[in-house]
């Protein structure tokens, strides 16, 4: 059954047999469309052998998520959702228009702030080359910018360095961005580390080298630690669940090329950081593929905001999605 067919009918459906597999098209087809307006997050998978970015279609499966974000919906849109989906909600979800619905305004103004530009630039990139962006004035968006400075701009990115950039953007009520965060980070191990890897091969024999998150968007984190079972090291981090995709720095050139092996799965690739009260000058072993702020009070600052976004105030077990990218091509497409 279609939205169309589902509103000639005109008879409300309990949201309980939403779940059934006899309404998997209609479902499929209503997740399309809230993810389209940029309310209900695309899972995502590997698209080429370096590439991984979202799907292009939803499961048609009803779960938690799909139902919280229906309700997002309904309230955006003014309308009652009670323990059924009415011929008006079906309505209302196939006329609304992505970019209207809820409006998001990336181009740019004589008048925009540096850091409105910032967010303008990472959002027309992602726009451009097919990454999913929370539309939702309650959401949140995740970027790393590798090799970049404060402003956006590419940097040497040179070794061991904090010269990568976390940041947290969202889409104000009126359309346009609002960069929430931005701080010093590494998305990158270290050449030394990647040479102890070759050497001492403390990893499983047959992936030693160092792992470097390949760009993309992945949804794959939630709210949980780094260092989960050491009582010492144990901190609040997104953690990582569900796979990402690694380049093996298998030649310690501390660079991607295309000798790399590629590893998917999930690794421990978190998003942490460093340690209270203490400024570490450069990450060292800090980073061993993962993605470090390099202030702790600020990581704590960066997991305070992400609590506030309806996603996970809805389901504490909500899977974080972050887009990883490379300045320098930033650079080249959104100048």
């Amino acid at each position: 059954m279609t939205l169309q067919q589902f509103i000639t009918a005109g008879t409300s459906l309990p949201l309980d047999q939403l779940r059934l597999e006899s309404n998997m098209d209609l479902v499929k087809e209503i997740q399309n469309k809230l993810t389209a307006l940029g309310i209900l997050d695309p899972d995502t998978e590997r698209i080429g052998e370096r590439d991984y970015g979202p799907k292009t279609e939803q499961d048609g499966r009803f779960g938690r998520n799909s139902g919280f974000m229906l309700e997002v919906f309904c309230q955006r849109a003014n309308i009652a959702l009670t323990n059924a989906l009415t011929p008006a909600i079906a309505q209302s979800i196939l006329q609304a228009q992505s970019g209207v619905f809820l409006p998001m305004n990336l181009v740019a103004q004589n008048d925009d702030s540096i850091e409105t530009t910032i967010a303008k630039r990472v959002l027309r990139f992602m726009k451009a080359n097919k990454y999913w962006i929370a539309q939702h004035p309650d959401m949140i968006n995740i970027v790393y910018l590798e090799g970049s400075d404060l402003n956006g701009q590419p940097n040497a990115d040179g070794d061991n360095e904090w010269n990568d950039r976390r940041l947290l953007i969202r889409i104000k009520r009126d359309g346009n961005p609002d960069l929430l965060h931005n701080v010093r980070a590494t998305t990158e191990p270290t050449i030394a580390y990647a040479k102890s890897q070759i050497k001492n091969h403390r990893r499983d024999e047959t992936e030693p080298f160092a792992a470097r998150i390949a760009f993309g968007q992945y949804k794959a984190w939630i709210m949980g630690f780094h260092h989960r079972f050491s009582p010492r090291k144990k901190q609040p981090a997104l953690q990582q669940v569900l796979p990402v995709l690694l380049h093996r720095d298998k030649d310690a050139s501390g660079t991607r090329n295309l000798g790399d092996l590629m590893s998917l799965g999930v690794f421990g690739i978190n998003q942490h950081s460093t340690r209270l009260n203490v400024d570490f000058p450069t990450p060292g072993s800090w980073s061993e593929g993962c993605l470090v702020g390099k202030n702790f009070a600020k990581h704590l600052e960066f997991l305070t905001t992400l609590k506030k976004d309806v996603r996970y105030v809805k389901n504490l077990d909500y899977r974080f999605m972050t887009t990883v990218i490379d300045a320098s091509r930033l650079k080249r497409e959104q100048p």
